[in-house]
């Protein structure tokens, strides 16, 4: 309804209204959160093109990031700590939905995400030619593991909602 009458609507609280009615949030907490984590991009002021700056990261193995100068480490930093600080309210949502239990591990998810692209952009940013084969082994040995807990949490929280044939 917001969308038809954008006038009339302009000053609509977005996220309160995404929580009480998507999410049936009793807390009042879940639209913030979820509304909250889809703009972790732009703490920091790091923005890129038709991306998210940790969605780029972790899909493109070695983009260069000397290309966009805003992407400090100190700015991923920023960015990490903002999303563990939503992570950690993550289980104070109150959710009043047939799915709420994986409504908020997809959150958790979402969350998880972020924060690897973080560590994985700032070890990227201290190797030489920000490579990521030029990242030292124990840091690598550190976000693959990292990294392998994502891909088995994905899997099962893409399983909960798809078929099996979409994760190949």
């Amino acid at each position: 309804a917001i969308s038809w009458s954008l006038e009339q609507n302009a000053d609509a609280d977005i996220a309160a209204s995404i929580g009480r009615f998507a999410f049936k949030d009793n807390a009042g907490l879940a639209g913030k959160l979820f509304y909250e984590l889809g703009n972790a991009y732009k703490v920091g002021d790091v923005i890129t093109s038709n991306s998210s700056v940790t969605g780029r990261i972790l899909h493109t193995v070695d983009w260069d990031l000397s290309k966009t100068p805003t992407i400090t480490a100190a700015k991923l930093e920023e960015m990490k700590a903002y999303t563990q600080k939503l992570l950690a309210e993550a289980d104070k949502m109150d959710l009043q939905t047939p799915d709420s239990t994986l409504v908020v591990m997809e959150f958790k998810h979402a969350a998880d995400m972020v924060i690897h692209g973080c560590d994985l952009g700032i070890a990227r940013l201290a190797a030489a030619e920000n490579k990521t084969a030029n990242i030292p082994q124990e840091t690598k040995k550190l976000l693959a593991a990292d990294l392998r807990r994502i891909i088995a949490n994905h899997k099962r929280v893409w399983l909960s909602r798809n078929r099996e044939g979409g994760l190949s």
